[in-house]
């Protein structure tokens, strides 16, 4: 249907999906055929805590030079999105993420598996409670009743071993929305000790 060029001799392109499947079908030796099964690697690895005991995942995708500036993504995991339940957020957010990446060529993912903001679970759920209720309350305010701090993640650890999978010193940060202004301000704080600069601040949404 169309194709754009990304960058590095990468495209972009948009199928339209019920016709490139009867294609497949009428040609099952076409080369096309390939890009039904064309994986896009991720190296994994696994690092681990020992003051914390926690483990700590990142994922890389591409092979960085000079020039490259990777994209980061650091990925709250929560005990819901391992079910099919209506609230799926953070399960989107990983795949458009991965999407932004792949589409780039050069990326990492920092997986957190800290029940989003490492409030706890029980908080989290009473959160997605009273939002599927239709019962409108600031998450921050909400935290703040149960005496819980809104985001109790730690990042200068992950950070610290990010800048140990970069070449030179600037990333593409991967955020959820402009909203995110304390989480921006967190990351900043950090990666400027790091001696990290962040060139470009990428949104999943408006």
């Amino acid at each position: 249907m169309e194709y754009k060029k990304t960058r590095n001799n990468r495209y972009k392109i948009k199928l339209n999906k019920s016709n490139f499947f009867k294609y497949i079908r009428k040609n099952p030796e076409s080369p096309i055929n390939i890009i039904l099964n064309l994986p896009y690697w991720f190296q994994i690895f696994v690092y681990f805590d020992i003051i914390n005991n926690e483990e700590l995942i990142l994922l890389t995708y591409g092979i960085q030079k000079a020039k490259d500036i990777p994209l980061v993504r650091i990925q709250h995991e929560a005990l819901f999105n391992r079910f099919p339940l209506k609230d799926i957020y953070y399960k989107r957010t990983y795949q458009e993420a991965v999407k932004k990446i792949v589409t780039y060529g050069v990326g990492i993912i920092i997986l957190l598996n800290s029940d989003t903001r490492g409030i706890g679970f029980g908080a989290y759920a009473q959160n997605i409670m009273l939002k599927q209720g239709g019962i409108s309350i600031n998450p921050a305010q909400l935290f703040d009743r149960f005496g819980v701090n809104c985001n109790l993640s730690d990042y200068e650890g992950p950070l610290s071993i990010l800048k140990r999978h970069i070449q030179g010193q600037k990333i593409q940060m991967i955020l959820d929305s402009p909203k995110r202004t304390e989480r921006k301000a967190a990351y900043t704080e950090i990666l400027e000790t790091l001696d990290v600069e962040v060139s470009k601040w990428i949104f999943l949404k408006k």
